[in-house]
C-alpha cells in the first residue's frame, strides 16, 4: 500500500504538507492540494486510521519565547502567527506555550527560560534571543530539546526564520531616492538601537542612498531622539531638507513636524508598521512603509518546528528568511 512518505517523494513535499493536504488543511495551497490528491487517488492510497491515532497522541510541547518592543505590531503580529499555527496541527496535539517578555528585560527572558527547560520537559523551544551567548549556552547544554531561534539569529548551528533587515532598508531607499531629485537634501538620523532590526535598517538605507546623486546628511547622531526633539528641530531642520530618514520614531518626527512647521513638506518613507506609522500614511504624511512579515515567521517558526519533531530531513537547509513587503495607502490592511 502506498504510503504519504512516498507520495511526498514523487511529489518533492514534505510528509506532513502532504498530510495536511490530504487532511483538507487551508492552509495548503489549492494547487498543492490538488496534486496531492490527485496522486493519491491515482496511486490507490488508504488512509491508515491507526497511524493517524498514534500521531495525534504523540503530544508535542513547544514554548516559544518572544518580546515586546516599541512597536506595538511586532509582538502582536508574531504572536499571531504561532497561534495560526498551533491551531493546523491542533489534531497532531501540538502545544504552543507563548512566553512574552519585555525587550528592557533581556534577563528575565534567560530566567524563564530557564525555568522552562527545568520545569517543563519542553520538545522544542522557538526563541528571539537577547541574550545571544547565554542562550547559546544554554542550547549547547540541552542537545535533547530542538530550538529554532525567530528574528534575531545565534549560528549556523541553531535554525532560524528571520528577517533581511538590511535588505529592507535598502528597499526604503531606492523608493526615497526615486521621488528626488539631483542634489536634493535628505537628512539621515540615527539614535539608540532597538537591538533588533533598527541598525540593520539603518545600514542598509545609508549603503544604497548613496547610489543617488543627493545630498545626504549623516546619519546624525542623537541619543533618545525623543527627548531631545528640540535640539534636532533647532540644529537639523532649519536647513534646506527635502526628505528625512531614521530607522526609529519616524513617525514621532512627523508628527512633531506637523505641530511646528505645518507648511514644511518632507518626503518621508518609513520602516516597519505601527498605528502611528499607518495613520501618516493614510493621511498622506509618510509616502510607505517596508515591513517585515513577522505574522508569517511566526507561523513558519511552529511549522518548521512541528516537522522537525516529527523527523523530517532539514539537513540542507539552515534558515528562512521572509522577505518584507511594502505598504503604501492604497494597500493599507
Amino acid at each position: 500500500m502506498v504510503t504519504q512518505k512516498e507520495i511526498a517523494k514523487k511529489l518533492n513535499l514534505s510528509r506532513t504538507t502532504v498530510a495536511r493536504a490530504l487532511m483538507g488543511n487551508a492552509s495548503i495551497k489549492k494547487e498543492t492540494k490538488e496534486k496531492v490528491l490527485s496522486l493519491a487517488n491515482s496511486l490507490g492510497y488508504k488512509k491508515n486510521l491507526i497511524g493517524s491515532t498514534l500521531a495525534s497522541k504523540n503530544a508535542k510541547n513547544i514554548y516559544a519565547f518572544i518580546i515586546r518592543s516599541v512597536n506595538e505590531n511586532y509582538s502582536k503580529e508574531i504572536k499571531s502567527g504561532l497561534k495560526f499555527a498551533a491551531k493546523a496541527y491542533e489534531k497532531y496535539n501540538f502545544n504552543v506555550n507563548i512566553v512574552e517578555t519585555d525587550i528592557s528585560e533581556p534577563d528575565l527572558q534567560i530566567r524563564q527560560l530557564n525555568k522552562v527547560i527545568q520545569d517543563k520537559n519542553p520538545d522544542g523551544i522557538i526563541i528571539i534571543p537577547q541574550r545571544k551567548d547565554k542562550i547559546k549556552s544554554m542550547i549547547d547544554a540541552h542537545a535533547h530539546i530542538k530550538f529554532i531561534t525567530l528574528d534575531i539569529p545565534i549560528d549556523h548551528s541553531v535554525f532560524h526564520v528571520g528577517s533581511d533587515y538590511d535588505k529592507s532598508g535598502k528597499i526604503t531607499a531606492n523608493i526615497l531616492g526615486s521621488m528626488l531629485r539631483e542634489k536634493e537634501k535628505v537628512l539621515v538620523i540615527d539614535t539608540n538601537s532597538d537591538e533588533i532590526s533598527s541598525k540593520q535598517y539603518l545600514a542598509g538605507f545609508v549603503d544604497e542612498i548613496k547610489k543617488y546623486n543627493l545630498n545626504v546628511m549623516g546619519p546624525v547622531y542623537i541619543e533618545n531622539i525623543l527627548e531631545n526633539i528640540d535640539y534636532l528641530f533647532e540644529k537639523y531642520l532649519q536647513q534646506d531638507i527635502q526628505a528625512i530618514y531614521s530607522s526609529r520614531y519616524l513617525a514621532e518626527i512627523v508628527y512633531v513636524l506637523q505641530d511646528r512647521k505645518p507648511n514644511l513638506k518632507l518626503y518621508t518613507v518609513a520602516n516597519g508598521m505601527s498605528s502611528s506609522i499607518k495613520e501618516l500614511i493614510d493621511t498622506n504624511k509618510i509616502t510607505a512603509s517596508v515591513k517585515e512579515k513577522h505574522g508569517k515567521q511566526g507561523y513558519l517558526a511552529a511549522q518548521y518546528m512541528f516537522n522537525f519533531l516529527h523527523g523530517e530531513d532539514v539537513s540542507k537547509t539552515t534558515k528562512h528568511i521572509v522577505n518584507s513587503e511594502v505598504i503604501f495607502k492604497q494597500n493599507l490592511a
